[in-house]
């Protein structure tokens, strides 16, 4: 048990892995020193990577690697910078990636962009919770703010910055969010934690100059409250925890949450080269739908997402490692109502469930070649009688097979390839390669080069959409959306070139890279050009080509004080066809059917984390964002520039007893309102206070 070693290299090892990878899971079955070396070096990692800490990921191939010599640009959250940001939920840690646009377009709904180009919902992003695809096939995307997980739990956050479909399949297509979750053992006993907040806390948009506990006190909307309890029984290590939120969300919008949460996860040591990894998460509530009007009033919408997951891992002779995974995802909505009692309504009425086998195996082919070769199966199936006009689940059954190698041609130059072949049901058979290359050319100094190509099926609910407003009979009275017959896959293609430094004594870590990426057969809506009473078409109507340079800084001169800078900068050439099922006697000048899209792009987004001890108990940091003007599709409006500064001071108390207690205030936005996504999700100033107590 890792909880009992004291010291040494293979205690390390693990401190920079988490369990993605089967090496870390082996690494976790060990409690000696000796058996830690042979599979640190068998893992090509060397003595001096743990002394130095240079960080050690596992997304970019599956296969733990120094980041120096993974295949794409990766930026790592620490749970330094988790608590240092002073941000509430998981999905607004993306804020500190380069490239990265995040926004509520309410209350209820977050959405996620890479480089721009998407709108209420990103399809093109994979995002994975210890290994597990929290993609949910009943809006194509992921459901932030309802994922049975809470931002306490969570140690560190890997992001690919360029598309990682070669390795993760379709929906990796832009990038890949791989959010690692603590150990059980680093939780031991039990924490009780409550938080409290208040939007718009001064009355002003202005800044905080005026704030009163008047202000405050009336204001308190936004809670949340958890039970957590954490402990090991004999070669058993578990967590369990329990929570309660709820807010108000964006001032008078009707997007007020009232979520419950449980989440299980426990990790027991068969013996010294198996183990099993279980985790079960539940979160469950009621929520407000945003209104658009008398033909989609405001409802209430209850809401269950949860999940399964089973991990068994085995390290084999000749320092192989075997992984088999099972998951389990299912997310219901309901939200029908009666209108003038003459339909039914509910936009986001329906179920979805993924269920999900995959097999990987590391193998070193030779003393200079390491390889993971893998294969999956998987189901995704939705019903819903107002999305996909469906109260039976409309299936997509999908197989992949996929695999990496990384080769050290010298002691300098390092080769990543890799290929993932993929079949559904939608499209049939279609791969995504990738090739790449990294140069060593001293301890200090990397260059990468890679190229890849990226393709990403249309999801179920993108081939399968059928909005209508119907009578109880079933007959249209008025067709909204509609999916184009036989949608195609999107393409993107990518090529990237980098440099990285990275300091002896890792105090100062840089990297930066020019990329660009051009997009075709982009899946949008659209419409018929004027053609009366039309609905909105899904159709391969969008193209792209992004360019730009990304950067990204580290430096902690001193174990007291750290930095973490992040840029941007973009320039775009993006368009899509607003007319679908285009006719040759359309009466509409083709000029006028192509729209620019460009400025879905951010042309500059930074960010800029500060942080200081003021003493070993009191710490005090601040973070500034800056986003250029920028076009949210679909249901969103065009983003002024803008920037947010925000604030957090952290004070921890050893109590007797093996106690501890903490306390946070944490002031966002503390510059003007700013606009998220829509025009009535305005951001006010928001403060919060959490107490936390763990013994």
């Amino acid at each position: 048990m890792i909880q009992k070693l004291k010291g040494g290299v293979l205690a390390t090892l693990s401190g920079l892995t988490a369990c993605h990878c089967f090496a870390t899971d082996v690494s976790n079955s060990f409690s000696n020193n000796n058996v830690g070396k042979q599979i640190a070096a068998n893992l090509m990692i060397t003595e001096a990577d743990y002394i130095d800490t240079i960080p050690v990921i596992l997304t970019a191939t599956r296969m733990s690697q120094p980041v120096n010599t993974a295949p794409a640009a990766v930026t790592v959250i620490s749970r330094e910078m988790i608590v240092a940001s002073g941000l509430q939920e998981v999905g607004d840690l993306l804020r500190l990636v380069p490239g990265f646009q995040v926004g509520y377009f309410n209350g209820i709904s977050m959405s996620l962009a890479y480089h721009g180009f998407t709108g209420n919902y990103d399809r093109r992003l994979q995002v994975l919770i210890d290994g597990r695809s929290a993609y949910m096939p009943f809006l194509s995307t992921v459901e932030w703010l309802s994922l049975p997980l809470d931002i306490s739990e969570v140690e560190k956050v890997e992001v690919i910055r360029s598309s990682n479909a070669p390795v993760y399949g379709a929906n990796a297509m832009q990038g890949v969010i791989n959010i690692i979750t603590r150990k059980p053992f680093e939780d031991e006993g039990f924490m009780l934690e409550g938080r409290w907040g208040t939007h718009d806390i001064t009355g002003t948009d202005s800044n905080l100059s005026d704030l009163e506990w008047k202000n405050i006190r009336h204001k308190l909307d936004d809670r949340k409250y958890l039970l957590r309890y954490a402990n090991s029984f004999n070669e058993l290590d578990y967590r369990i925890t329990f929570g309660y939120q709820k807010d108000s969300g964006f001032k008078n919008v009707a997007d007020t949450k009232q979520l419950n949460l449980l989440h299980f996860v426990s990790q027991y040591q068969i013996n010294t080269a198996e183990s099993l990894d279980v985790q079960i998460g539940a979160r469950m509530g009621d929520m407000h739908t945003f209104s658009y009007g008398v033909d989609d009033p405001i409802r209430n919408k209850s809401v269950e997402s949860q999940y399964q997951s089973v991990s068994w891992s085995r390290a084999l002779a000749d320092s192989q490692e075997l992984k088999v995974h099972f998951y389990h995802n299912y997310y219901d909505q309901d939200d029908e109502i009666r209108i003038a009692n003459v339909l039914d309504w509910g936009v986001y009425y329906g179920t979805a469930e993924r269920f999900d086998l995959e097999l990987e195996h590391v193998l070193k082919a030779y003393e200079n070649i390491r390889l993971m070769l893998g294969a999956g199966v998987r189901l995704d199936r939705i019903k819903s009688k107002h999305l996909i006009a469906s109260e039976n689940y409309v299936n997509d059954r999908s197989g992949r097979v996929f695999g990496n190698l990384e080769w050290f041609l010298t002691d300098r130059f390092v080769v990543n390839g890799g290929v993932m072949l993929e079949h559904n049901e939608q499209i049939g058979a279609y791969y995504s390669p990738r090739l790449a290359m990294n140069f060593l050319a001293t301890d200090e100094h990397i260059f990468r080069a890679s190229v890849t190509r990226a393709i990403r099926s249309p999801s179920i609910l993108e081939n399968n959409v059928d909005i209508a407003q119907r009578t109880d009979n079933g007959d249209i009275i008025e067709q909204l959306h509609i999916s184009q017959t036989h949608l195609k896959p999107e393409r993107q293609y990518s090529a990237e070139l980098g440099y990285m430094f990275i300091a002896r004594n890792q105090k100062l870590r840089f990297d930066t890279k020019l990329f660009v990426e051009y997009v075709r057969d982009g899946i949008l809506e659209a419409d018929e050009c004027g053609v009366s009473s039309s609905p909105w078409v899904w159709g391969n109507n969008t193209r792209a080509n992004i360019q730009g340079i990304e950067s990204q800084l580290y430096y902690k001169p001193h174990r007291r004080f750290f930095m973490n800078l992040s840029h941007s900068r973009t320039s775009t050439n993006a368009h899509y066809h607003k007319c679908d099922n285009w006719t040759a006697d359309l009466a509409v000048d083709l000029k006028d059917a192509e729209r620019d899209i460009s400025h879905t792009v951010p042309k500059d987004t930074f960010s800029g984390l500060f942080s200081f001890a003021l003493t070993p108990a009191l710490q005090w940091s601040f973070t500034y964002y800056y986003v250029t003007e920028m076009k949210w599709l679909q249901d969103g409006n065009i983003v002024k520039e803008h920037d947010r500064l925000d604030t957090s001071i952290d004070w921890n108390k050893p109590l007797p007893f093996s106690s501890n207690l903490n306390l946070s205030v944490t002031f966002q936005n503390m510059l003007n309102d700013y606009v998220e996504i829509q025009k009535e999700t305005v951001f006010e100033q928001r403060a919060f206070l959490k107490a936390r107590y763990e013994w």
